[in-house]
Formats: structure tokens, C-alpha cells, sequence
């Protein structure tokens, strides 16, 4: 059957599972969410690969063609178990199971990581990797079969070598850049020149211009953008703000006659504030009333047979003080944070 029911999501919908394979799998995020942000040399990051390969092969193949699963992520075992029998005492202990370990490849051919170069001869130069290679670099050589890997451009000659062949040729064609190609494979020394072929240097070049355009533009604002970082750095005086309303209404004053006490004082007092709720308050259909015009009910007695001077202010603990000291059996009674307190505001 191509397809198998895989059980229900939360949704309720039925999945099934393709057994043949799809065509959405990801492979390469699966192999970046592995290798994490680790940094892994070149023939460290090849085993990888092959590895992370082979078992994500394995793990497809218990899921499209419903072999048996263990119950953990490293299903391999089944393989390397079946192997190591059949090695030591020559038994087949799982007949019906297809090992992978046991399959045979074509030889010399390389499905996966870094396999031997199939480039033209006149780019590169076939064999064992040249003597003074080390590390990574020999490693990588020795994987692609020839004497000096093949590498974008990275050094400081081989990308003085490039300028040059673009100052003499703004306007090249393909057969330029193959020329180009066989200048790198003669200059090739494995530590400041490596091989080249038209599509690496291609993407260069492509890259170089789009940078050489950005600088030419810098360049043209470079005036523009000193000044403005000038005019930054000096001492910013600021020109002084307009008058406020207060001071316009001082100034007014001074303008006009002399007037009364009583009357500066009447027209300086700040009028009752308007009750504004927030956005989310519900339309009200009548004013209300603030703190400042709320009239208090005449004192009446609250003692109700309990004795006063041991009840706490109605403002505590605000107010610390008791009704008897301060008058505060209601909150506008109280002689500091009433309608007539001393600190009402």
C-alpha cells in the first residue's frame, strides 16, 4: 500500500503516512538542527554527515516500510546486532530484516559528504593530496582526489589576481574566466592559491561588484556624512523655549493696573477639576461630583456606645492619628486629609 493510517492530530483529522517517500522532507534542517551551532572541522562535518545520513535512513526506512521499531532513536543497533553475528558465527538471526550495513555500493562513487572532483582537467590536477598540506586542508584534498583542494577565493593573492583581471576586462565573457581558471591551476601552491572553476568565480565577482558599487556610493556622501557627524559632535545651544502661559499671564499682570488682594486671590484659585474616566469607562449619564465641591454631612455622633478616642481615623493609615485627635469619623472630616485639611492635595 502507498499509504498507511498514522493516527489522528489534534484536530481530530486522520494522518496517513507515505510510504514511498515524499518529497517534503528536509533533510538539511534536520542536519543543521544536529549539528547546532558547533564549529566542526571539514572531515569532522563529512563523518557527520555520513553518519547522521545513515541513521536517518534507517529511522525512514522503520517508518515507510513499518520494519520493527524498537522504542529509541538509535535503530541502527538492529543493524550492527545483525552484522556482528553474522560475522562472528555466520548466523542470520533476523531473516527478514534488510541491513543496510551489508549493502555494496558503487566503488568509488560518493552519495553523501565530500566526494572526488568531476571537473575538467585543465582546472584541476588529479592524485594524491601534495606534500605541505595539513589538517583540514589536506583532508579535503585527499576526499575530492586531487593534489590541492578546490576553494572560493580567500587569499589575499587570489583576490589581487581577480582585481587585476577585471581592470583589464570590465566587460569579460566565459572564455575569460575559463582563462582565468587555468592561471589559478598554474599558480596553484596550496597555501596562497588554490583551483578554481567559472562558477566559483562567477558568484565572486558577482558579490565584488555589488561592494564596489556600495563603496563608490559611500564615497560620494563621504562629505555629507563627515559634516553631519561635525554638527553632532559640537555643543548644541538650543534657542530658549516660548513662554508659558504662566509667565504670559505675569506678564499681563505687570501690564495692566494694580489690583485688590482679594481679588488676585480669587482669580488665581484653581477651579474644581472635570472627572474624566478612562477609555474603557462605560458612557455616564450623570456628573460626577470630586473631593473638592463633595459637601459633608454635619458631624453627627458615631460613637454607638463604643468610645471614639480608641477608633482609628476613616483616612488610616494615612492618617495615623484617632477620630478623637483628628475628627476623621468620615473621610472629609479629617483635619489633615479632608475637604479642609492641611494636606488635602
Amino acid at each position: 500500500e502507498m499509504y498507511t493510517e498514522d493516527g489522528v492530530d489534534s484536530n481530530g483529522l486522520t494522518l496517513w503516512l507515505r510510504n514511498t517517500g515524499t518529497k517534503g522532507e528536509n533533510y538539511h534542517q534536520k542536519l543543521k538542527a544536529g549539528t547546532g551551532p558547533h564549529i566542526l572541522g571539514i572531515e569532522t562535518g563529512h563523518r557527520y554527515h555520513v553518519l547522521l545520513s545513515y541513521m536517518y535512513l534507517v529511522n525512514g526506512r522503520v517508518r515507510r516500510t513499518c520494519s520493527p521499531d524498537f522504542g529509541h532513536f538509535l535503530l541502527d543497533y538492529k543493524d550492527r546486532i545483525q552484522h556482528k553475528i553474522q560475522e562472528i558465527w555466520n548466523i542470520v538471526v533476523y531473516p527478514h530484516h534488510t541491513n543496510v550495513l551489508s549493502f555494496k555500493g558503487i566503488e568509488g562513487y560518493v552519495s553523501v559528504g565530500i566526494g572526488p572532483m568531476t571537473y575538467d582537467s585543465k582546472f584541476v590536477i588529479r592524485g594524491p593530496p601534495k606534500s605541505g598540506l595539513k589538517g583540514n586542508i589536506r583532508a579535503l584534498a585527499r576526499r575530492m582526489g586531487i593534489i590541492i583542494p578546490l576553494l572560493p577565493p580567500c587569499t589575499k593573492a587570489e583576490k589581487g589576481l581577480i582585481k587585476n583581471f577585471l581592470a583589464r576586462n570590465p566587460q569579460f565573457k566565459q572564455k575569460d574566466l575559463v582563462g582565468l581558471c587555468e592561471q589559478f591551476r598554474t599558480k596553484a601552491d596550496g597555501k596562497n592559491f588554490f583551483f578554481k572553476v567559472p562558477s566559483i568565480l562567477k558568484n565572486f565577482i558577482k558579490r565584488y561588484f555589488i561592494n564596489q558599487k556600495i563603496h563608490i556610493l559611500g564615497l560620494r556622501h563621504i562629505n555629507d556624512y563627515r559634516s553631519l557627524i561635525d554638527q553632532l559632535r559640537q555643543h548644541v545651544k538650543l534657542p530658549n523655549p516660548p513662554l508659558t502661559l504662566q509667565a504670559a499671564l505675569q506678564t499681563q499682570q505687570q501690564s495692566q493696573p494694580a489690583r485688590s488682594e482679594e481679588q488676585q486671590q480669587t482669580e488665581t484659585l484653581p477651579a474644581n477639576p472635570m472627572h474624566i474616566g478612562p477609555l474603557s469607562t462605560a458612557g455616564q449619564a450623570q456628573a460626577v461630583t470630586t473631593v473638592q465641591n463633595t459637601i459633608c454631612p454635619p458631624a453627627q455622633s458615631t460613637n454607638n456606645g463604643r468610645n471614639s478616642s480608641s477608633r482609628n481615623c476613616a483616612w488610616y493609615p494615612f492618617c495615623d492619628k484617632k477620630q478623637i485627635e483628628c475628627g476623621g469619623s468620615k473621610r472629609c472630616y479629617c483635619s489633615k486629609y479632608g475637604n479642609q485639611g492641611t494636606h488635602r492635595d
